[in-house]
């Protein structure tokens, strides 16, 4: 295997599941991301551990970076990958725990989070969660949310049963506005009439 000077800032390792004895390594120094591997398998036993670094720049924006990032999720969990990315990139904001960010961006206004959400695949994940939209809904619409939205949003998701309902009330809304306009008018028409018959009298 290489062997890399650079000092280590994390460093964790996991043993899978059984009935499978694979081992995994994870090590990020002040350069790059280190991925060790080894296949356990009672087929044989010559199989030999296997190494992949990566610079931080190559872990964050190529192709088999996407890759790697994907096998750390899927050993370590979301939180870990996060906390790498955290690492790797000197942004701590994307990267923090999914219910810290909720906290935080349920606060913010409907098109502050739009706007975050294009920032990065951190954030647009996060700003598209369920646990999110469930927390909107909650706070532009009711405290307690029917069983039947739950059973819609279950279907759709939070996020698009928090649209819909928005749609709707923006279409009541606009009829209520249309109405009143409409009965401005006529209330005028009627005045205008009132008018004009008393000309003919006088």
């Amino acid at each position: 295997m290489k062997t890399v000077k650079s000092d280590k800032i994390f460093e964790t390792s996991a043993v899978a599941q059984a009935p499978s004895k694979d081992f995994f390594s994870l090590t990020v120094t002040r350069e790059s991301v280190i991925w060790r591997t080894w296949r356990i398998t009672l087929r044989s036993n010559r199989s030999l551990p296997s190494e992949t670094i990566q610079s931080w720049h190559d872990f964050v924006d190529t192709s088999s970076g996407t890759r790697l990032q994907n096998e750390i999720r899927r050993v370590f969990g979301a939180e870990t990958l996060n906390y790498v990315l955290s690492l790797v990139t000197q942004a701590w904001f994307p990267y923090l725990k999914s219910d810290i960010l909720v906290e935080i961006l349920v606060r913010l206004d409907l098109p502050d989070i739009a706007r975050l959400a294009q920032v990065c695949r951190a954030m647009y994940n996060v700003c598209s969660s369920d646990t999110l939209w469930a927390r909107l809904y909650t706070k532009h619409f009711v405290r307690v949310i029917p069983p039947e939205i739950h059973s819609v949003a279950a279907e759709v998701g939070w996020k698009r049963a928090f649209l819909v309902n928005r749609l709707k009330l923006e279409a009541i809304k606009t009829s209520r506005i249309v109405h009143i306009k409409q009965q401005g008018e006529d209330s005028n028409k009627t005045a205008e009439e009132e008018r004009q018959k008393m000309t003919l009298v006088m």
